[in-house]
């Protein structure tokens, strides 16, 4: 699954864990980042343009998609009909073409892997 501190992960089939180049985990995707002989990601400085999106980089979610959503956020198990009320809805058109992706079912990242929200086609 790559190579990331010890830790509990989700990661979606055509990623791999590895690190930034101040340590952070973060997912590449299979043929990208330094697996590949490729340079590992140097996160940039982020203007933070809400509270909420500032609460969002400091929590940790995880999605195990099956029938449900299985997310926790911080640890904390969330029933899926409650996951806004702790994550914003995103539009996938618009994530998609700013170069993110809602590849992770329910989740949507950035380009840089960054947590967005949910997919609210899903909710």
């Amino acid at each position: 699954m790559g190579n990331a501190p010890a830790g509990l992960y989700g990661v979606t089939t055509g990623w791999y864990l590895g690190t930034d180049t101040s340590g952070g985990v973060v997912a590449y995707k299979e043929g990208t980042g330094p697996g590949y002989g490729g340079q590992q990601f140097q996160p940039q400085p982020e203007k933070e343009t809400s509270s909420r999106s500032a609460d969002i980089k400091k929590m940790e979610v995880v999605c195990m998609a099956t029938a449900v959503f299985n997310c926790s956020i911080d640890g904390q198990d969330i029933e899926d009909q409650d996951l806004p009320k702790y994550l914003p809805l995103v539009d996938k058109k618009d994530v998609n073409k700013k170069g993110g992706n809602c590849d992770s079912v329910p989740l949507c990242y950035d380009k840089n892997m960054m947590l967005l929200g949910l997919n609210k086609d899903l909710f």
